[in-house]
Order: structure tokens, then C-alpha cells, then sequence
């Protein structure tokens, strides 16, 4: 499991609770995503020389007074891929954490470069959420 975090400013707190109020928001964040059914969803992902057409699911999403919680997995051929992340609001900023794990033959193949690259997309939906919350 790697584990990232961080602190980010948000204009206001109200608009950040509107904003993860829904699940669908977070997924419009994920990079590569192709479609969107319910709480599944198709995204186009580079694993390293590979290109690949990916699964995956909200398989959780809480949303409790000023914490959101959430568990997306993503998976392929060989591939399976679980983000777990924890986002806090304050009234002027938030502070999330992300942690993942992998599994698979794949997974075990490319390790580094899936980590990689679950880390950017961590990071990249937190940039997309923080980026919708301060546009409005």
C-alpha cells in the first residue's frame, strides 16, 4: 500500500460540500474516463508501453458532515487496482489522503510503472476537484 496526502485552498467551504454532495463529480475527474454507467465507469489508460481499456467501480462513497470517503477499483487483464481516499473540509481549504493497492500479474510485471501512475491519477482528481470547486 503507498500512501500520499496533501493540503489545498478552496474559495469556500459550501461549494466544496456541493460539490462532493455527488459521487458522478469525483468520477468526472478521472483522467481518461471514456464512460460513465451509474457507478461504473470505462477509462483508457497508458501502463507504461501498454495501452489499455480499464473497468471500474465506485465501490464506496461516503459523505459524512465535512469528510468524504470513497473506494474506487480499477480493473484489466492481469490488473486490479483499489484507491482508497479521505477528503477533510475546512472553511477554507482541505486536506485529503490517498492510499492504493495492486494486484495481479500485471500488476506484479510493471509494478513500479502502475504506481506511478496510480499516484498521478491521485494526484490529477484532486487537482480536477479542487480546480471545479474554485471555478464556481
Amino acid at each position: 500500500m503507498t500512501k500520499l496526502s496533501g493540503q489545498e485552498r478552496i474559495k469556500e467551504k459550501k461549494t466544496a460540500l456541493s460539490f462532493f454532495s455527488d459521487y458522478k463529480n469525483l468520477l468526472q475527474c478521472v483522467p481518461g474516463i471514456k464512460q460513465i454507467n451509474g457507478k461504473k465507469f470505462v477509462i483508457e489508460a497508458s501502463l507504461g508501453p501498454l495501452r489499455a481499456e480499464l473497468t471500474g467501480e465506485v465501490k464506496s462513497y461516503e459523505f459524512e458532515g465535512d469528510v468524504v470517503k470513497n473506494l474506487l477499483e480499477v480493473q484489466g487483464p492481469g490488473l486490479v487496482v483499489a484507491i482508497r481516499t479521505e477528503v477533510r473540509l475546512g472553511e477554507n481549504s482541505l486536506e485529503w489522503t490517498a492510499d492504493y493497492t495492486m494486484e495481479g500479474s500485471l500488476a506484479k510485471a510493471l509494478s513500479n510503472t502502475i504506481s506511478k501512475q496510480a499516484e498521478e491519477v491521485s494526484r490529477r482528481i484532486i487537482s480536477c476537484s479542487i480546480s471545479k470547486i474554485n471555478q464556481s
